[in-house]
């Protein structure tokens, strides 16, 4: 009898099923966020049903609900897949773009980095953002999430300007705390939209 490694073909068929099965899934539910992404931006969160976003994505309206979920669920992880550009589950700090800023030792180069990065999120879910600002007032549950991404922001800036910080110390008179008030206003998507498509 051999010693060799023999495998069964019904678990080499399995795997590849599972495999499948896993791609169909994914590119369903990046098809659903697609469509969802486009359908809020345009006619806004409360306007928009999840009959537009089946029809929008080429799925039946089911289908949303068990590979999304429902309207809030589907806004949040549309607002989290812009943000980060993809569905991995890797916080913004610890991406590989965002990591250049921390570890670039000349403060105005770590800054341009920043500014680059800003570019492209906000190139991407501006918008997104601003819909959910927009909503917030008509849902309570937006208004939670319209309050985590305003909490995310500031968190995000002040993780910022604390590594500018450590690279060089800041201009006189201007402490941590109030760097990030600073940037928190200057890094908006509402400022990002004015400068940009106004």
């Amino acid at each position: 009898m051999s010693e060799g490694y023999s495998e069964d073909p019904r678990d080499v068929k399995r795997a590849y099923a599972s495999t499948h099965r896993e791609r169909q899934a994914r590119e369903t539910r990046q098809r659903i966020i697609a469509a969802a992404h486009d359908l809020f931006t345009r006619h806004g969160y409360v306007a928009t049903t999840i009959e537009q976003i089946a029809t929008a994505a080429g799925v039946a309206r089911p289908t949303v609900f068990t590979a999304v979920g429902n309207k809030r669920q589907i806004i949040k992880l549309v607002r989290d897949f812009a943000l980060a550009g993809d569905e991995e589950p890797v916080p913004i700090p610890q991406r590989e773009w965002m990591r250049r800023v921390f570890d670039e030792p000349d403060q105005r180069q770590a800054l341009a980095f920043y500014v680059e990065n800003l570019k492209a999120m906000y190139g991407r879910a501006a918008a997104i953002e601003l819909t959910i600002e927009a909503a917030a007032d008509a849902d309570p549950e937006i208004r939670d999430l319209y309050s985590v991404s305003l909490a995310q922001r500031r968190r995000g800036c002040g993780l910022i300007v604390k590594a500018l910080a450590d690279k060089r110390p800041l201009r006189n008179g201007l402490n941590v705390e109030r760097a990030t008030d600073i940037l928190f206003a200057l890094a908006s998507p509402a400022l990002y939209r004015l400068l940009v498509h106004v």
